[in-house]
């Protein structure tokens, strides 16, 4: 079976966000950990990766190699090099860092567009410095197509009344795209079925598609579709490749199927497929436990965190 050209690489674990929606916060998942160098290169250079995301559940800026990491998967190839980042440590040595690593796309995770707001669901009062970092490394940037710039908004009840603010404020600092995320609800901090948004989000929806092309913002959401599109899909995991196209390496070396698995899966032994600090990745990707995995989901039996996959989404 041809390797997967998609990696999705987590090299730290470790968080400065509490992050309402996320099971890092709620003590779910791995113990702390980051990727050493080392270890990291052992595993990309057995792949001809054309996309890497450097991020996990984890803030990306913490490691202190991430933009090694970058800089040598470029020196390797790889088209595509991004990661989502809270941005409260972008300061200005990373900042410059950043601009003169290679990287192709920098998310910032933005689920507000207030300070209030902003610290419900984040936990921390960083918003005013988070809009300063974005801004300068913008200005720093100047002409250059590179990185794109990104915000990325988990909607949830809590927060979907910000969304237009947000996109005007991604107009005025020159972000390239606002991406309209999927909450995943796992019964937690605000991540609860409650905060659905399910048919109560139209209103703010259409009012940032408006203005995002009034600024000549690009405006997307899940499933590379426009965010009404995503309104209207109704999601699962019928007829999902990622499987077969690409995987999900923890800061442990545990591979995982998907960055979705984490939070849907009861039992964490389940989604790990193999280890790619003790195995070669080859082995694992055409191994006994992918294997079952995959005759699960395409025999119409899926795997729990698949048969949640969907159900669990707010969008």
């Amino acid at each position: 079976m041809r390797l997967p050209t998609s990696l999705y690489i987590e090299p730290t674990n470790r968080c400065n966000s509490r992050c309402q929606t996320c099971p890092r916060t709620f003590g779910r998942g791995e113990e702390a950990r980051e990727m050493a160098l080392q270890e990291f290169r052992a595993l990309v250079d057995q792949l001809r990766l054309e996309r890497a995301v450097l991020h996990g559940i984890g803030e990306p800026l913490l490691h202190p190699g991430i933009f090694a990491m970058v800089r040598h998967l470029k020196a390797l190839g790889c088209g595509e090099v991004l990661f989502n980042s809270n941005a409260a440590l972008l300061d200005r040595p990373k900042r410059r860092e950043l601009l003169a690593s290679g990287l192709d796309e920098y998310r910032v995770s933005l689920d507000a567009a207030t300070p209030e707001t902003y610290l419900r669901i984040r936990g921390i009062p960083a918003f005013e410095e988070v809009v300063a970092n974005v801004g300068a490394l913008i200005k720093e940037r100047k002409e250059a197509a590179r990185p794109k710039i990104s915000f990325w908004f988990m909607g949830m009840r809590e927060n979907i009344g910000e969304l237009p603010p947000l996109v005007k404020l991604a107009g005025k600092l020159g972000v390239d795209e606002v991406y309209l995320q999927r909450l995943v609800h796992f019964g937690q901090g605000l991540a609860l079925e409650e905060a659905s948004l399910m048919g109560r989000e139209e209103e703010a929806v259409a009012k940032s598609e408006a203005l995002a092309s009034e600024l000549g913002i690009t405006f997307r959401a899940s499933g590379h579709t426009t965010p009404g599109e995503s309104l209207r899909a109704k999601g699962g995991w019928q007829g999902c490749r990622r499987p077969w196209t690409l995987s999900y390496v923890t800061a442990h070396g545990n591979v995982l199927p998907c960055c979705i698995a984490p939070f849907a899966a009861e039992d964490p032994d389940s989604i790990v497929m193999g280890n790619a600090f003790r195995e070669r990745f080859e082995d694992i990707w055409d191994g006994p436990r992918y294997r079952e995995f995959r005759a699960g989901l395409r025999g119409g039996n899926p795997p729990e965190c698949c048969a949640k996959c969907g159900r669990a989404w707010s969008l």
